[in-house]
């Protein structure tokens, strides 16, 4: 009998992923995406989810300040900033140019002179780029055709500990199912990744970590405009959904929304495979 191959499937979900295909339909890269995405609205929106938060208290128990890091698809630094400031060195890998300026103003603003930036796709980084790095560490960049060969490539570059961080659910999926009319919201990819990892001999750990925080509605929509052309009735349907749901509260004047998200955490030490 074949075996089941994780991969693959993996590949025909990311197909019919709705955040992905709404930019296929658009003609947008996700280069070009993160290019544009207004930096102070993304600032803004991490000051209220508490991201990394609990994800990277879990890693700072696992590593030590002699450490070095290697980041991929580390955007605009959530985690490289974070891991700077608590090892010896962090390189970080990310294509988008204006996530990597991004990156390097908060660097500077945060006056760190530890981090070492490669301008490309984790697939195109070549052997002389890199090192044997302590920990490697992958959060939600994900969007790789050969996810099994991407994996592998991180396996041959630690020496001692793999983190990668994927959603596990969150407080919206199924309204979004609801006022967006698709059933193609990819929340379990976490399972796809460990039983890949799985299939190249790794045996993960998993912590589900969930994160409660007040959102405004009014950032919300801004966030779901960079990403869907949201009309007045639309708008109007998501807002009575989340009343009729609980989650609309007033604070202040202004109108929030009560949120939730669950990150998952895979990880194990390498030296556990020995």
């Amino acid at each position: 009998m074949q075996q089941f191959d994780w991969a693959i499937e993996w590949v025909k979900r990311k197909e019919s992923d709705f955040f992905l295909s709404r930019l296929r339909k658009k003609g947008v890269t996700l280069q070009q995406y993160y290019n544009t995405r207004p930096a102070e609205l993304m600032e803004l929106h991490y000051s209220y989810v508490n991201y990394p938060g609990p994800i990277f208290d879990k890693m700072r128990s696992l590593i030590a300040p002699e450490f070095t890091v290697l980041d991929i698809g580390a955007g605009d630094g959530a985690f490289t900033i974070q891991f700077a400031k608590t090892v010896r060195k962090v390189t970080a890998i990310e294509p988008s140019s204006g996530q990597v300026g991004r990156l390097k103003e908060k660097a500077e603003r945060e006056g760190l002179s530890n981090i070492e930036i490669i301008n490309k796709r984790w697939e195109d980084t070549e052997e002389s780029e890199l090192e044997l790095y302590d920990v490697v560490n992958a959060a939600y960049c994900f969007s790789m055709p050969d996810i099994k060969g991407a994996l592998r490539k991180m396996l041959n570059w630690t020496k001692n500990l793999l983190f990668l961080v994927t959603s596990a659910d969150n407080g919206f999926t199924d309204t979004y199912r609801k006022v967006f009319k698709t059933g193609h919201i990819f929340m379990d990819e976490y399972i796809y990744l460990c039983n890949i990892l799985y299939q190249l001999g790794v045996q993960a750990n998993v912590s589900i970590i969930t994160r409660v925080f007040d959102h405004p509605w009014n950032l919300m929509l801004e966030l779901l405009r960079l990403e869907l052309e949201l009309t007045p009735a639309q708008e109007r349907e998501l807002f009575e959904e989340l009343q009729r749901k609980g989650q609309i509260i007033e604070k202040d004047v202004d109108i929030w929304v009560k949120s939730w998200h669950k990150d998952a955490l895979i990880w194990f030490k390498k030296n556990e495979l020995e």
